[in-house]
């Protein structure tokens, strides 16, 4: 069960589940977390080192082995090299992703198995 009144002091509440399969700008890395407002991916060291705070960037996610595949675009807000992981801002999300996140969130509310 997902605790609603944790306070997160993001403008978006961010999830870890599910975990997201996600290709940006020919690179590809799986969650570790999301929101309506972006996402943070684990990259290889070579695939992060290709991408700095800025940087616009384009791609696609899903759920890991879900057929779909949503389109979005956004920018690198920030490079963590150590952790291996890049944060994006979403700045387009297709409705597709977002209607796939509403169901996220309505699954975790609902406490279903």
């Amino acid at each position: 069960m997902v605790n609603l009144q944790k306070i997160c002091r993001r403008q978006n509440h961010r999830f870890s589940e599910p975990v997201l399969d996600v290709r940006l700008d020919g690179l590809e890395g799986r969650s570790s977390d999301w929101s309506l407002g972006g996402l943070a991916i684990r990259l290889s060291d070579e695939e992060g080192a290709a991408l700095a705070a800025d940087d616009p960037v384009s791609g696609d996610l899903g759920e890991v082995d879900g057929a779909d595949r949503f389109p979005f675009s956004g920018r690198v807000v920030r490079v963590d090299a150590n952790r291996k992981l890049i944060a994006l801002e979403f700045s387009k999300l297709s409705e597709g992703a977002v209607m796939m996140f509403v169901r996220s969130f309505r699954h975790m509310i609902s406490g279903a198995a």
